[in-house]
């Protein structure tokens, strides 16, 4: 049997996996100083939420549960450790010229808003058909926060 989630909360995952890549190498783990830390996601929540134990890793190749995070089936995280809640999520709306609009994920990077706009700019000075979709707005994840909107 499988394991689902909301959406949202799926999407922020992503994002927190694609974090710990960028501090350890590894989807699930990350270091603060000289200390690394792991989570072990839960079972599957009713209400569309993620869970998991923080667990950090002992000297002697042990762990030692440290605490939990609770992500919110909205995608905003309620409980877990100041390197995850800390880790920027931005949710990006597609549209195609159907009208047809659907959220990705994506981390925090500098350039983000120049980078969809030089991505919105190739597409239409393509040959690509009207039908590929652009990205047309920027939340971040946890505040609900327009970040940019982007003209077509």
């Amino acid at each position: 049997m499988g394991w689902s989630c909301n959406r949202d909360a799926g999407l922020r995952l992503d994002c927190l996996s694609i974090a710990c890549v960028q501090s350890s190498g590894m989807s699930n783990t990350w270091v603060e100083g000289d200390k690394s830390y792991f989570f072990e996601i839960g079972r599957e929540n009713s209400d569309g939420s993620i869970t998991a134990v923080i667990w950090r890793k002992l000297s002697d190749l042990t762990c030692k549960k440290s605490g939990s995070l609770r992500i919110e089936p909205d995608g905003k995280i309620s409980r877990g450790p100041s390197f995850l809640k800390k880790a920027a999520a931005y949710r990006i709306e597609f549209e195609d010229q159907t009208g047809c609009h659907w959220p990705e994920a994506r981390p925090s990077v500098p350039n983000l808003g120049q980078e969809l706009d030089s991505h919105n700019n190739n597409l239409h000075e393509s040959s690509i058909p009207d039908r590929l979709a652009v990205a047309i707005r920027v939340y971040d994840i946890q505040t609900d926060e327009l970040v940019k909107e982007l003209r077509t």
